[in-house]
């Protein structure tokens, strides 16, 4: 009979001992908390010489690009362009016309509700479809024209 050994880098789900459920251990680490990494760990240092000025100009175009100076330094010794796209937040414009749409299509959600309880109730609502027609008309155009722009970002 062979015994497993407890490997903290085992990324499969099976518990080194016997008796235990599968799927029921949350971490490979005995000790607890959260499991290792994958991949290789950046643990060799270079180190660099800088002015002060040359260490401000560096500190300043990283933060133009909301990285820090070694994210910065680091993409520009390996040859990759830092761009400000891959760590952009998301646009304050778009947020808040979704949550408009977002508002606004409750709204007509709550008036189709109130129209389909009158109708339960043998009301006449036929003078008012026009009108909303058009409303889920208006709405579906600005909600396809905000997915557009989340989707093109």
């Amino acid at each position: 009979m062979t015994t497993k050994v407890f490997e903290p880098w085992n990324t499969t789900r099976e518990p080194p001992w016997n008796g235990e459920k599968r799927g029921s251990v949350k971490t490979q680490n005995p000790k607890g908390g959260r499991p290792p990494k994958i991949g290789e760990k950046r643990d060799e240092v270079i180190y660099v010489r800088l002015t002060p000025t040359e260490k401000a100009d560096v500190a300043l175009r990283a933060r133009r690009l909301d990285m820090t100076p070694t994210e910065y330094v680091r993409s520009r010794s390996l040859g990759i362009e830092p761009s400000r796209a891959s760590k952009a937040g998301p646009d304050p414009a778009l947020i808040s016309l979704l949550n408009r749409l977002t508002l606004e299509t409750a709204r007509v959600g709550n008036n189709v509700n109130q129209l389909a309880r009158s109708m339960h109730r043998g009301s006449d609502f036929q003078q008012w479809s026009p009108e909303i027609a058009e409303e889920f008309r208006a709405l579906a155009d600005e909600l396809k024209a905000a997915l557009h722009a989340v989707a093109s970002r």
